[in-house]
């Protein structure tokens, strides 16, 4: 061989999860691994047969020959002279592993149009091919289509017949029908709830959270009792409470879901189906009254410091000097936080309230320095993709923060909100001024907050502390020899 081809690449046919594939045989080299890595971003590794694979097209021939010329030889004879051996009868391991097809997630991509991205895998690409309404674009990066042509309802049962579907949350979805479908999830034997009821849901102004909560909530109940539209309206409070008792008995539930579940089912009584059915009857559980997880100061300085960069740390360091909720934050505009005044206006807050908060100094420092590498839009954190920051990305950053710290505490994000309000009670603020900053209509929510405050619980004294062990009749004594002696004194 000539000293010009000592780099050599052999190709092979391989069959793969059904597939044709391009086997590249090599000598391991760094120029050969370099020039794979770099250019054939669909080049994989199959431990079964030990060399690397490509998708049998000839435009990943096209690309492999051009980054080859003039420094790597291709011993392809074989390859085009020789037909693709017929694939094997019995499936190999890797096989197995690649017949699950990956999920789509659909974003939304602007004047009524979405786009279907997934990660490469050929079988569910060549079933999208044949989907009539769909259309690949490079400069998307996935699937294109036109819900102002086709209904997006329609589009969903398509794409949920062929694999599992996860909705971006920047997907803003207005019709009853595609609601409906979404909030269906992927299962398509669960049966459809009432359409009113969702309609009722909305024209009385509940947040898409709430919405969505009491859906599912309803759902369940008809899955889980069989029930259809009819038979859901002759229901009886005895029934009812027999279904959330099971649920709480099975352990599956807590009282809190059990208790929105009470919610749903009253809702849907009251409102849309308007039986005669007495609601007080249909029974809560008792509410567990918990104390909020609080971080000391120090964990929540190391939190900061360990977030990964000046974005993630903005943003978790706002939630707490500013005592903010996850949808809060992520639903902030530019406009929506004064640096000058120190001051953030939350806007259609819970329960639909504005309020306005306090902006720290250090906030506003951790702000700027994030504001001088990004320049958002329209919202203050946005996506990847444009749109408000994900509440999912959100519980991301904080998880890898915490594990960076070294934390072992399971802390969430409501917990920087917590120690907001403990710190700030501890520090001397008046309860009712934290009751403002938080947007509680009660103050009974935020004497919560007594209960964990350090500061005052080092200012009580324990009647123990109060006993005096010198008498000689006292019962409580931790050293014994002390006693006698006081005895024989």
């Amino acid at each position: 061989m000539d000293a010009q081809h000592h780099r050599q690449i052999t190709l092979h046919h391989l069959h793969i999860a059904g597939e044709q594939k391009i086997g590249l045989q090599f000598t391991p080299d760094d120029l050969i691994h370099a020039r794979i890595k770099e250019h054939l971003p669909y080049a994989r590794w199959s431990r079964a047969h030990a060399m690397v694979t490509l998708p049998n097209s000839p435009a990943q021939l096209k690309q492999l020959f051009a980054i080859c010329k003039g420094e790597i030889w291709i011993n392809s004879q074989e390859f085009f002279h020789k037909p693709a051996p017929p694939p094997p009868q019995a499936p190999q391991e890797e096989e197995r592993e690649q017949k699950t097809l990956p999920p789509i997630t659909i974003y939304p991509a602007g004047d009524d149009k979405v786009v279907l991205r997934h990660r490469y895998h050929q079988p569910l690409y060549r079933l999208l091919k044949k989907v009539n309404h769909l259309v690949y674009s490079k400069p998307e990066r996935g699937w294109l289509a036109d819900t102002a042509i086709t209904p997006f309802a329609k589009l969903l049962q398509e794409i949920k017949a062929i694999t599992m579907v996860r909705l971006d949350a920047r997907l803003e979805l207005s019709s009853m029908e595609d609601i409906q479908e979404a909030f269906r999830g992927n299962d398509s034997s669960q049966p459809l709830c009432p359409p009113l009821y969702l309609e009722v849901l909305f024209a009385k102004g509940y947040s898409r959270n709430t919405i969505r909560s009491y859906h599912s909530l309803l759902l369940r109940f008809m899955q889980h009792l069989q029930l259809n539209e009819a038979s859901l309206k002759s229901m009886t409070a005895e029934r009812i409470n027999r279904y959330h008792a099971q649920w709480m008995a099975s352990g599956e539930a807590m009282a809190a879901t059990v208790n929105q579940s009470v919610n749903a089912l009253r809702f849907y009584f009251k409102h849309v189906a308007r039986v005669s059915m007495p609601l007080e009857e249909v029974l809560r559980p008792q509410k567990q009254k918990q104390l909020p997880k609080v971080m000391s100061r120090e964990e929540v300085v190391r939190l900061i410091r360990a977030a990964g960069n000046a974005k993630h740390r903005a943003m978790l360091g706002l939630i707490y000097s500013a005592g903010l909720r996850c949808g809060e934050l992520i639903s902030l505009q530019a406009g929506d936080v004064e640096l000058e005044r120190q001051q953030i206006h939350i806007r259609a807050g819970k329960g639909g309230k504005d309020r306005v908060t306090l902006l720290s100094p250090r906030a506003v420092a951790l702000l700027q320095v994030y504001l001088e590498k990004h320049q958002p839009k329209k919202y203050l954190f946005e996506g990847q993709y444009g749109g408000p920051y994900t509440s999912s990305s959100l519980r991301q950053v904080m998880r890898q923060a915490l594990q960076k710290a070294g934390n072992p505490f399971r802390y969430t994000l409501h917990c920087l909100r917590h120690s907001f309000a403990t710190h700030l009670l501890e520090d001397g603020t008046d309860l009712r001024y934290i009751q403002t900053l938080l947007g509680h209509n009660s103050s009974k929510t935020t004497e919560i907050y007594t209960h964990v405050s350090q500061t005052k619980l080092k200012n009580i004294q324990s009647p123990l502390d109060r006993l005096d062990f010198s008498s000689p009749g006292a019962m409580l004594e931790a050293n014994t020899k002390q006693i006698k002696q006081q005895l024989k004194g």
